[in-house]
């Protein structure tokens, strides 16, 4: 039935404003971005989305615009991640990476995540080359009124 009314194509760059105020609208302001701030908010650096389930938030998305990486800002973004998810509520932070995303991985742990699972075969990469995901958790630290996440 579900072709009947309506047909699916790719997510594309005209369809970001939309898709956020859907998502706003669904889950609530469970989004942030990082902007340059010697642009006035008009050059995007990076964006996490995640969600807060009782006591649990998941940082579902966590992206960096390459120009923008090494410089603190997908640090800052999990400092904010922290601050909302504790003002919502969420005392543990949970995400998955995949294990071929060695920088990530390496800032995570930094972070102070730690690993407590793996999902095999759980993403896709070209030539239908499987990867596994990582599964971490940490603390959300108590004094994330601050931006800093550790």
């Amino acid at each position: 039935m579900t072709g009947a009314i309506c047909r699916m194509r790719a997510l594309g760059p005209l369809d970001v404003e939309e898709a956020a105020r859907i998502h706003l609208a669904c889950f609530g302001a469970a989004g942030i971005m990082a902007v340059d701030s010697r642009l006035g908010d008009r050059r995007p650096l990076g964006f996490a989305l995640y969600m807060v389930v009782f006591e649990d938030a998941e940082l579902l998305t966590l992206a960096v615009s390459d120009g923008a990486r090494r410089q603190g800002i997908g640090t800052a973004l999990i400092g904010e991640f922290f601050r909302r998810a504790r003002l919502a509520g969420a005392q543990q932070a949970l995400l998955e990476v995949a294990e071929d995303n060695a920088q990530a991985r390496r800032l995570y742990a930094q972070i102070g995540f730690r690993e407590e699972g793996r999902r095999p075969d759980y993403y896709r990469r070209a030539g239908n080359k499987h990867v596994a995901a990582r599964l971490l958790r940490r603390q959300i630290p108590a004094n994330s009124s601050e931006s800093e996440p550790y």
